[in-house]
């Protein structure tokens, strides 16, 4: 049933690249759906062979611009597609799971809340969809919270309310069912945007910052790996 649910939004994906109508489709596309770079990389992430990766990075540009296994020496698997949405990764959630992690780290939202079409409410509902499949995988996720956007994007201070907003629920989720999560925000944006310095544009982050964003994911799987050898009964 999995493998056939996969061929139908397959399916559906190359419909939509090729503009073909859908019989049965519902007039109301998905917002994640009129993403041609999500339609692209759903396409291209069917064909892959790589089979399995000790760790998956799923989120949007920010995670898609930079080479994960390079930056932290480690087998990881890329899954960022650019401008993606939390409804769209959740939609595409499979291409994480039949890889067979043993963690993966979630970095979303802020398309969610540039647009103004999804309030954090509705963008935490579906984080917090993705985290539950992942445990119920007995696949560790790690929450990275939201980045706040600099002073170089219109209205900032209104987003990064919403930003905060949607952190706060996130992180009172990840508390009550005992996820672990990284704060960027802490160094990249200390006074409640992010800084110039580490940042290309106001939304996306330079190589200082997947420098610091590289080096706490690598803490944070070491502290976890430890954890649980500490917790294997020694024979």
């Amino acid at each position: 049933m999995q493998k056939l649910g996969r061929k139908i939004v397959f399916f559906l994906v190359l419909a939509a690249l090729v503009s073909i109508p859908v019989i049965g489709a519902t007039s109301e596309t998905p917002i994640y759906m009129k993403n041609k770079t999500y339609l692209l990389q759903v396409a291209n992430q069917s064909h892959y062979k790589v089979q399995h990766a000790d760790v998956v990075m799923l989120g949007d540009s920010l995670t898609f611009n930079v080479q994960w296994n390079e930056l932290l020496g480690r087998n990881v698997a890329n899954r960022g597609i650019g401008g993606d949405f939390t409804s769209g990764m959740l939609s595409r959630l499979d291409y994480v799971t039949d890889l067979s992690p043993y963690m993966v780290f979630i970095m979303a939202g802020i398309n969610d809340l540039t647009s103004e079409k999804v309030t954090a409410e509705e963008a935490f509902n579906n984080y917090a969809n993705i985290l539950n499949r992942l445990q119920e995988e007995q696949i560790t996720p790690a929450i990275t919270l939201t980045l706040y956007v600099g002073k170089e994007v219109k209205n900032y201070m209104t987003v990064n309310q919403r930003v905060q907003k949607l952190n706060g629920y996130l992180k009172s989720y990840a508390n009550a069912h005992s996820i672990p999560y990284i704060d960027l925000n802490k160094v990249l944006a200390p006074n409640g945007y992010l800084l110039s310095n580490y940042s290309i544009d106001g939304i996306h982050i330079n190589g200082d910052g997947y420098q610091i964003w590289g080096n706490k994911v690598n803490a944070l799987i070491d502290q976890v790996l430890n954890t649980n050898q500490q917790s294997v009964p020694q024979k």
